[in-house]
């Protein structure tokens, strides 16, 4: 299992793993504000 936890922002600019199955879930929003609902998600 690969956890991903960077910003959407993030994922736009660097890019995002070549992995089948991936889940993106923001650990933290923009502005730096967190996720609540990470573990749901």
């Amino acid at each position: 299992m690969l956890v991903d936890c960077r910003t959407e922002a993030e994922w736009t600019y660097v890019g995002v793993p070549s992995v089948e199955g991936t889940v993106f879930v923001e650990w933290n929003r923009q502005g730096g504000v967190r996720n609540t609902r990470f573990l749901d998600e």
